[in-house]
């Protein structure tokens, strides 16, 4: 909310220039500051450019996921193995099955013809794959399914190990065997689009435009619950050693508030410009850097002037309540 409040009434003073609009136009905020409250903002307005923080669309999502979590969990409390299988990999199906009709239907560009140099632009005759795919919650479900399975296996495994269905299997099997798929499936992610993006490149046909859109984050999330399952069960090495170093704590704190804040500090960064910009690696390597050290600096401002009070005081006022019942 305050993120909100601040965006839309005090962004436009943050930078000034001939690239500079931020003074020059109201944001949707002004009028659809409520959406995003309601968690509904990847829904209503109907386009992304629309939404009010237009990068908060995830956020609706998260909820919306959160909000029929208990559900998924009862089932497969109720349930166990058959309830993963009915809950989780039934609506992962019907996720998959959905979102490969609508990008097929509607012909939409899963990488919205990003290499303009390539030769081909964004059709206007071809539905918007961000608007009708990127943003909705019943395309975007599936890595959320893959770690609720995850989950439950993790928890099987911790309280009752001689039912998990990896108990039988040796441990240095797979160990090896899921680092290699894991990778595979990432590689395959990253650099299945590389005959679109390289220089002189072909857009995916139908076939390819529909498999990569339909499976594409369903692998990324396979090839990330690997990375946690392993680090949780002791196949990680040096991988866990890094991921839980203690030196990420203070920016694990500062995240949700980076997350918030990095498009307005990139807004204000190059929309101050005066001069247009020209990239190269070296260039955007110090733009890199200097925009994540700003993003942060300003999270920890935000967190400590508004989240963290917030949280002491929501702590407060739990902590009174339930004194007060047990008195």
């Amino acid at each position: 909310m305050f993120v909100i409040l601040f965006y839309s009434n005090l962004y436009a003073f943050l930078g000034e220039g001939p690239l500079w609009y931020g003074s020059q136009l109201r944001t949707p905020c002004d009028k659809y500051w409520w959406t995003n409250l309601l968690y509904i903002n990847n829904f209503y307005p109907k386009s992304l450019i629309n939404e009010c923080l237009g990068w908060s669309w995830y956020l609706a999502n998260d909820m919306q996921f959160y909000v029929i979590s208990p559900i998924l969990l009862f089932i497969i409390y109720r349930f166990k193995w058959k309830g993963v299988t009915f809950s989780v990999g039934g609506l992962l199906l019907i996720s998959l099955i959905v979102t490969g009709v609508i990008i097929g239907v509607y012909n939409t560009d899963v990488l919205e013809a990003e290499q303009i140099e390539g030769g081909f632009q964004n059709d206007p005759n071809r539905g918007s794959y961000t608007d009708l795919v990127y943003i909705k919650p019943y395309c975007r479900i599936t890595p959320y399914l893959v770690g609720i399975a995850l989950g439950y296996l993790i928890h099987i495994q911790k309280t009752a190990p001689g039912k998990s269905p990896l108990k039988k299997l040796p441990k240095q099997s797979v160990c090896l065997v899921g680092w290699y798929v894991a990778t595979g499936l990432g590689v395959s992610v990253v650099y299945g689009i590389y005959t679109v993006t390289k220089k002189g490149g072909r857009p995916f046909n139908q076939a390819e435009n529909i498999i990569y859109g339909t499976f594409s984050r369903f692998t990324w999330g396979l090839a990330l619950a690997w990375v946690v399952y392993a680090c949780h069960r002791g196949y990680g090495s040096l991988v866990n050693k890094l991921l839980s170093a203690s030196f990420w704590i203070p920016l694990s704190r500062l995240t949700y508030s980076a997350y918030l804040l990095h498009p307005i500090v990139l807004g204000a960064y190059f929309g101050s410009f005066q001069h247009t910009v020209e990239y190269t690696d070296k260039l955007f390597a110090f733009y890199f850097v200097s925009v994540v050290v700003m993003s942060y600096a300003s999270a920890f401002v935000l967190a400590v002037c508004v989240e963290f009070p917030t949280m002491q005081l929501e702590n407060v006022l739990f902590f009174r309540n339930k004194r007060e019942r047990s008195l």
